[in-house]
């Protein structure tokens, strides 16, 4: 299959400007690095208990700093493009992104205990409004699409996922407000990481799957009655949570909604953690190309770990105690996030940036000068550095958690520093690239 071929029906010339998905996207490593920065001159007092505000303002820069970013990026490009839907008032995105970017920065302050609680409310009210003003244009434009394609369906529940996500993320955060935290604060974080890890981050990296693989690694296409199983299992296990949520608020299931909530999402967890990580993993060893692009092994390596995660996710829920539940809570957040995510978002940025790039700034001059290769524009050695920086920081940091030893978690922040560090470089080298207009003149003259 080519690369035409897998293209077909996209509409690239409903791209949005540049600028909107490169801003999300060269900011995003910038969170990372803020992370490991923190991890590394705090350690274990990050990542000791759950509910800790440090461990709260570190694991809100992975999922909000880090992935969020990318994902809003991701989606204001792929909906004209994909969805043949444009945006309206795209240029919104840029209010979008400064308030995303105070508001994280905002919260990895306040991780550092140098702000008063009532800063982590402000933070939370400033990306609860960011998200909103995302969430509710690209919402419309998914609404009005007709292209009728497990994608786009995908992109609609992540897009849905997110709003009931920082809706109640915000609730939560009115106790660092001066008031008080709900009794069952626990049972609505566990609905909260749900419908965001599951939701929101599973939906979209469900939904993106089926469309970049076959695109940009030449994977055969997936068979509809595969893609259209995931996402049926997803709304289904969605809808089960937020149903068990709902009454549970009117006081009906009589402290039974932490079991129940676990049970509706076994849909939803199998299809994110198991059975689409099996079908990309089969997907990805039918390649038609030979050669192994470096941003495929991010793939393989996060979804071997979506089984990992759906244990860990058990584990965490099941195993109690003052030492190892915790523990367990906290190696599932991160084997979650800066794993299963993080190495997907991680490997997709060294792939969709090139090609952004290449198309908007020298896709219009081929035949006319010399245009660089899209896998050149970025030297492959950088991206296996990022990617075995990246595998290393996973494992110091599970090790870490488990054993609870500071020095390693300080080296896991160091590791960490140098992942972002590694991929800010990456987008730095893509940035700087120009196509060489006075050879366009020559060739005229």
């Amino acid at each position: 299959m080519s690369s035409n071929q897998a293209m077909n029906g996209l509409s690239l010339d409903q791209a949005p400007p540049l600028v909107i998905p490169l801003s999300f996207f060269c900011t995003a490593p910038l969170f990372l690095a803020l992370a490991g920065g923190i991890l590394l001159f705090n350690g274990s007092a990050v990542l000791t208990q759950p509910l800790a505000p440090s461990t709260i303002g570190f694991a809100h820069l992975g999922t909000l700093g880090f992935l969020t970013m990318v994902m809003m990026g991701a989606l204001y490009q792929m909906t004209p493009v994909v969805a043949v839907a444009p945006v309206p008032g795209i240029r919104a995105a840029h209010l979008v992104h400064f308030m995303m970017t105070a508001g994280g920065l905002g919260l990895g302050v306040w991780s550092l205990g140098v702000l008063p609680p009532t800063a982590a409310l402000h933070s939370f009210w400033q990306l609860g409004a960011a998200v909103t003003l995302f969430a509710i244009p690209v919402g419309m434009a998914l609404l009005r699409s007709k292209a009728g394609t497990p994608t786009v369906a995908g992109m609609r529940l992540a897009v849905a996922s997110l709003l009931v996500v920082m809706g109640l993320g915000v609730w939560m955060a009115q106790g660092w407000g001066g008031g008080s935290f709900a009794s069952d604060r626990s049972y609505l974080i566990q609905v909260h990481l749900t419908v965001a890890l599951l939701g929101w981050v599973g939906g979209l990296i469900t939904a993106v799957g089926w469309q970049v693989l076959p695109m940009f690694y030449m994977t055969p296409e997936f068979p509809k009655h595969q893609s259209w199983g995931v996402f049926a299992l997803s709304l289904t296990g969605i809808a089960g949570v937020l149903t068990v949520a709902l009454f549970t608020s009117m006081g009906y299931l009589e402290g039974a909604g932490s079991t129940l909530a676990a049970l509706a999402a076994l849909p939803l967890a199998f299809a994110v953690w198991i059975w689409h990580p099996l079908l990309v993993l089969s997907a990805l060893g039918k390649r038609r190309r030979k050669r192994v692009d470096a941003s495929v092994h991010f793939w393989r390596a996060s979804m071997v770990l979506g089984p990992v995660v759906a244990v860990s996710a058990g584990l965490a829920l099941t195993v109690n105690g003052p030492t190892f539940g915790p523990r367990l809570d906290l190696l599932f957040g991160w084997l979650a996030i800066l794993g299963w995510a993080g190495l997907v978002v991680h490997g997709m940025l060294t792939r969709i940036g090139p090609f952004l790039i290449w198309f908007h700034r020298f896709s219009p001059h081929i035949g006319k000068i010399p245009v660089p290769a899209m896998k050149r524009m970025i030297p492959e050695k950088w991206i296996h550095l990022g990617l075995r920086l990246h595998l290393l920081t996973l494992a110091l940091g599970s090790a870490g958690i488990l054993t609870q030893f500071d020095w390693l978690l300080r080296l896991t922040g160091c590791s960490l520093l140098a992942t972002a560090l590694v991929l800010a470089l990456d987008f730095k080298i893509l940035v700087g690239l120009q196509p060489d207009l006075t050879l366009l003149s020559k060739a005229k003259s």
